[in-house]
């Protein structure tokens, strides 16, 4: 399963044979490309994405 791209929910446990594969998870608005590394294993696929957005605020004038 190298270098597939499978949408998997949030929170679903980082598997070994994902090792090396990449994945899509939905954020809240749009699904995100992940890259499952060894350091991933074991942990929820909903970890390692985002789901704010960054604050923008306007400058004074």
């Amino acid at each position: 399963m190298r270098n597939h791209t499978l949408i998997c929910p949030r929170k679903s446990v980082v598997l070994p044979k994902w090792v090396g594969s990449h994945i899509k998870v939905y954020n809240g608005r749009t699904l995100v490309l992940l890259y499952i590394r060894q350091n991933m294993l074991g942990h929820k696929a909903g970890e390692f994405v985002s789901t704010r957005r960054v604050a923008k605020r306007k400058a004074k004038s």
